[in-house]
């Protein structure tokens, strides 16, 4: 948008003194005076001078002669004038009538015979590719279909010739179904052999394993059959290991002295990794003894303990050195003998490998 120009400094300004109450007739003829004497620029549409405080904008176009129109002929506000003339942004153009023809004469520029050739190279070549890519997927169609010709064919032809081979072989050589049957009895005879073959090696196999179990389980019967558990016996504080054993020698001898038994011990060994904590439970102690007899005895008077509160004996338990899989079996019994009395049984109790009842006295 371009602004009015100040006029030159040698060019006298003459003030707008046009009055609401002049007619229109004086007030023109005292513009053309004024532009007469003058020379100055002047609105095209309403002869208004234009000053350097006019609001009014030139052709941009015109170069010998200064055209130019005011805000109020272009029906511009003020505020509106003033924004688009300081707008950095405005790319806003204004020409005058001859100009404005000019400028939009399309055809003067040379642009439409261009805009028409390439818009009909463009339909041609558009054309050309539609016409190309229809005939390349016709071929591909064609090719596909012969293909799919050729492949039926040979398919076909294999096809009967396999079946010809099995017709010519059947006629050649005719099946003899006594043969056949004897040889499906045959082969079912076998099949059955070796499934009883497989079925033995198998009840073999898990005999020999169970007996195997069932060795390992009494070795380990045997090696335990000198041994006890015992549990809730204080055990030494000390550092040294040496120390310790001989402290858990003479807290066993103290429990034995007071069940009023006499035994040789032959081997004391602290189950488990040893706690630093002070207030945690004293290790199970696993007591060796000379002989079997030695330990039954010791089992049999172990449950006296439980009313010995001098010296807190009755907090230990004296159980027989169990393997695992006698541990799990006695697992098993102590939860139904807790079921059974849950129930309502009473005078139920542990006896080897069984519950039984208490007999009344």
């Amino acid at each position: 948008m371009v602004k009015a120009k100040t006029t030159d400094k040698s060019k006298v300004k003459v003030k707008n003194v046009s009055s609401a109450s002049s007619s229109r007739k004086n007030r023109t003829k005292e513009l053309d005076s004024r532009r007469g004497l003058y020379s100055v620029p002047s609105c095209c549409d309403c002869g208004e001078i234009i000053e350097e405080d006019t609001k009014a904008v030139q052709c941009e176009k015109c170069v010998d002669v200064e055209v130019w129109k005011c805000a109020k002929c272009l029906d511009l506000s003020d505020d509106v004038y003033d924004q688009l003339v300081a707008s950095t942004k405005c790319n806003l153009h204004w020409f005058c009538v001859k100009c404005e023809a000019v400028a939009l004469d399309v055809e003067d520029n040379g642009l439409t015979p261009m805009i028409e050739k390439l818009q009909a190279k463009s339909d041609d070549t558009a054309q050309y590719l539609t016409d190309t890519i229809a005939k390349m997927e016709q071929n591909v169609l064609n090719k596909v279909d012969a293909l799919e010709q050729t492949l039926q064919k040979k398919a076909d032809s294999d096809l009967l010739q396999s079946i010809e081979k099995r017709l010519q072989k059947i006629e050649d050589k005719p099946v003899d179904f006594k043969d056949l049957h004897q040889r499906l009895e045959n082969k079912v005879d076998q099949l059955s052999q070796t499934r009883n073959n497989i079925a033995s090696d198998v009840v073999i196999e898990t005999i020999h394993s169970k007996l195997h179990e069932d060795e390992i389980e009494k070795e380990e019967i045997q090696k335990r059959c000198k041994n006890v558990i015992v549990f809730g016996l204080n055990e030494s504080a000390s550092g040294d290991a040496a120390v310790r054993i001989a402290e858990d020698l003479e807290a066993m001898q103290s429990v034995i002295g007071n069940l009023q038994v006499e035994h040789d011990i032959t081997k004391l060994v602290r189950l488990g990794k040893k706690n630093e904590d002070q207030d945690a439970k004293p290790r199970p102690l696993l007591v060796s003894f000379r002989s079997e007899e030695e330990k039954v005895e010791l089992l049999k008077k172990a449950k006296n303990l439980k009313d010995m509160e001098e010296g807190g004996l009755n907090r230990i338990f004296i159980l027989p050195d169990l393997t695992p899989k006698q541990r799990q079996f006695r697992k098993n019994l102590v939860s139904e003998l807790k079921k059974r009395q849950s129930e309502g049984e009473t005078g139920l109790m542990i006896v080897g490998t069984k519950i039984v009842r208490r007999r009344k006295l």
